[in-house]
């Protein structure tokens, strides 16, 4: 009774109080929830452990590259926590090297021995390192065959959003998921984007999108708003829409090329041979399970392989952009953007295209506010009011009064400049959903 009084004559600290209580209730009902998921899957990935291997077989390695710095620094404990036991339980020999600076993942892909499977534990910006890295090593031919797995451990998470949807909005369950997924090995062919400075230097590469504009400018400065919590998203644009800068439209010239087709890998085969060929594999066997002692096994092994030549054909879109027919375009708009792997994975495509985008310049400020928000669906950015949209496999862009104003390439900041970007098709392997 003194209980019910008590809330009765204090109606708005019992309020409060009631407010605190649910928060605090639903805060650790969602650590409980973690708990238990982390159990369930530690559990579901015990047989990758204990199963057997062969006479004289390795264990499957896997290099991590974690940054710590990711997440404001969470990326470590966040790792240690929902990853590392998933991992170390599945019997593979994992290696995790931390990062120290940025950049520093591109230069240990430099010099890495090649592993079964490569991980960028981290977030976009991590995953840009270690494809630029691995894209630009002189051997990457050998490395074609190595796939690429993310942990999504940072506040942007596009590209593995682009691989793997989460079931669930705790970030917890989602890295857990991610992790299980490495071991299931399901893979997927992936485009990328090479970009080249006019300037020259070194290309960078990317896997989602390159964008430049107001809209661009006003979400980097999301996470300044955020003591308005869940709102801050919303509160990034009414801020923003005060600025003089983000009125401005940009100006840009562009020259493209129309989608060309991927090349494929001829296979000119012996039909007749066929027989003869599946004969000469099994006497290979045969010949190395009876001879394995033997030091001179292999050159006389050899005899018996058979062999199909395989003839890859050039690749159109590496030739000089005058082959084809170059459209030349002048725009203003207020954010520019070209995405990749935009397709869908499900139908059979017979061009490789990256879409290019420009936004409608004509807007009022509550467009400006209601759009904002929205240009971020499924964990893409889209243009809701594009007054251009063209596909193409090459563009050479020329963007005017760069002083000041930065691209974002997989939600990393570079200085915005004259550049070619480059779809080249299906060129990584990386590790996607099972689900």
């Amino acid at each position: 009774m003194n209980a019910i009084k008590s809330i009765r004559n204090n109606p708005k600290k019992s309020i409060a109080g009631a407010l605190v209580a649910t928060a605090l209730g639903k805060w650790i009902n969602g650590l409980y929830n973690d708990h238990l998921f982390r159990f369930t899957m530690c559990h579901s990935v015990e047989h990758f452990g204990t199963e057997p291997i062969k006479s004289f077989e390795q264990p499957k390695k896997i290099t991590v590259f974690l940054n710590p710095a990711a997440n404001s620094g969470k990326a470590t404990t966040l790792f240690d926590k929902n990853a590392a036991p998933i991992l170390y339980l599945s019997g593979c020999q994992i290696t995790v090297i931390k990062s120290e600076y940025e950049g520093q993942a591109k230069q240990f892909m430099s010099v890495l021995d090649k592993p079964d499977m490569i991980v960028a534990a981290g977030g976009d910006g991590t995953v840009n390192e270690v494809v630029t890295g691995l894209l630009r090593r002189p051997d990457f031919e050998n490395w074609r065959d190595v796939p690429i797995g993310i942990i999504p451990l940072g506040k942007t998470n596009t590209i593995c959003r682009l691989l793997s949807n989460p079931n669930s909005d705790r970030p917890a369950k989602w890295i857990m998921e991610s992790t299980s997924d490495l071991l299931e090995g399901k893979t997927r062919k992936m485009d990328i984007m090479k970009i080249e400075a006019e300037t020259g230097g070194k290309p960078v590469f990317a896997l989602s999108d390159i964008r430049w504009g107001s809209y661009r400018d006003a979400v980097e400065k999301t996470n300044k708003y955020w003591y308005f919590g869940p709102l801050k998203k919303y509160m990034t644009f009414v801020f923003a829409s005060f600025r003089t800068s983000i009125k401005t439209s940009r100006e840009i010239e562009l020259s493209y090329i129309h989608p060309q087709p991927i090349p494929v890998c001829e296979v000119k085969a012996d039909f007749k041979k066929l027989h003869q060929q599946a004969t000469a594999s099994i006497l290979s066997k045969l010949f190395g399970a009876l001879t394995w002692w033997w030091p001179w096994k292999d050159a006389v092994k050899s005899a018996y392989q058979p062999s199909i030549e395989s003839t890859p054909v050039e690749n159109p879109i590496q030739e000089k952009a005058d082959v084809y027919d170059v459209k030349d375009l002048s725009l203003k708009t207020l954010e520019f953007m070209v995405t990749a792997n935009s397709h869908d994975t499900s139908l059979k495509r017979e061009c490789a295209a990256l879409n290019v985008s420009a936004e409608n310049d004509n807007f009022s400020m509550m467009d400006y506010i209601q759009n904002g928000p929205n240009r971020n669906q499924t964990g893409r950015h889209k243009a809701l009011h594009p007054t251009t949209e063209i596909e193409c496999s090459k563009l050479e862009i020329k963007p005017d009064n760069v002083e000041g104003t930065w691209f974002s390439v997989d939600s990393e900041n570079y200085e915005a400049m004259p550049c070619t970007i480059e779809v080249i098709p299906n060129k990584l392997k990386m590790v996607c959903s099972s689900r």
